[in-house]
């Protein structure tokens, strides 16, 4: 599966006429589901970038003290990696990949990438930040500025949006999410 949506990223990407955004293949809530092998929320508890072996990229590596597991095996924190940061005065920005802080709430679908740490599904649709309103509610968003993606339905490019509207509540959410886990297994 997860071969077949990096070829039809990577027709996506291609078939695109150039653009100043990124382009990925949209991913709905089940599609974020199936793929993550985790799906976690908690706390950012630090972060750091630094260069690669190389010094070609520089990457971020968030740690993320676990509230809760919905899917993978519980852990009590896990360390996420990302594209860009800032080391010293100089700084990388790939546009769509979700920025972790320190002390953000997030929700995330995460899947191993290989060199031995997470990232996040889907880039910044794998990520959604949890705020508490003033009547103590948590709830989340996803904004997905910068991002252009590709609906395999519609055969075209459509306006980046998440079918989680802005502001739902965590609970509702992490419902849905464990409908699909259930209709998965």
């Amino acid at each position: 599966m997860r071969k077949i949506i990096a070829a039809l990223c990577v027709l996506a990407i291609a078939s695109v006429p150039s653009a100043s955004a990124t382009v990925l293949l949209k991913m709905n809530l089940a599609d974020l589901t199936g793929e993550a092998d985790a799906i976690v929320s908690g706390t950012v508890t630090s972060s750091y970038s630094a260069w690669n072996e190389d010094r070609s990229l520089i990457f971020t590596y968030s740690t993320l003290a676990v509230d809760s597991t919905l899917k993978g095996k519980h852990k009590s924190q896990v360390l996420v990696r990302t594209h860009g940061g800032i080391v010293g005065e100089i700084g990388m920005r790939m546009i769509g990949e979700p920025e972790l802080k320190k002390s953000d709430q997030v929700l995330v679908f995460l899947e191993p990438d290989g060199d031995g740490y997470n990232r996040v599904v889907g880039m910044s649709q794998g990520r959604f930040r949890v705020k508490t309103d003033k009547s103590g509610q948590k709830r989340v968003s996803n904004p997905l500025s910068g991002l252009s993606l590709y609906d395999r339905a519609k055969g075209a490019i459509v306006d980046p949006s998440s079918e989680v509207k802005q502001g739902t509540r965590l609970d509702e959410l992490e419902a849905r999410i464990r409908a699909l886990l259930t209709e998965e297994n």
